[in-house]
């Protein structure tokens, strides 16, 4: 009994360690569509006329700046994040004015560069 507990645990944690290693341009399963995974691309160009830095993965608050098309966005952080109340991905880019250096913004904003 031990030992198919134990093996569950282990399958229950490779399974979790896969979610987060899911390359960006793979299309995820819904059940790794919670929390973050490893991003192919780490720089972006923005392709909105604007679109806004946030300081989590979420739309909840304000932005923290707003970068405009065009604009080169990224910083080697390679993370996405999808948000499963907004249906949404979310990057992480490069950001002074976020507490943790981090900012994140929507993927459907931006473009690989």
């Amino acid at each position: 009994m031990r030992k198919g507990i134990a093996a569950l645990g282990f399958a229950g944690a490779l399974t979790g360690l896969l979610a987060v290693a899911t390359p960006a341009s793979a299309a995820a399963p819904a059940e790794q569509r919670e929390g973050v995974r490893v991003a192919a691309v780490c720089e972006w160009v923005v392709t909105w006329p604007s679109a806004g830095v946030y300081e989590s993965p979420t739309r909840a608050d304000a932005p923290l700046k707003v970068k405009n098309a065009g604009d080169r966005v990224g910083g080697g952080y390679c993370m996405e994040h999808y948000n499963t109340s907004e249906l949404e991905w979310y990057v992480s880019v490069a950001c002074t004015c976020a507490s943790d250096d981090i900012g994140w913004m929507r993927r459907n904003a931006l473009r690989p560069a």
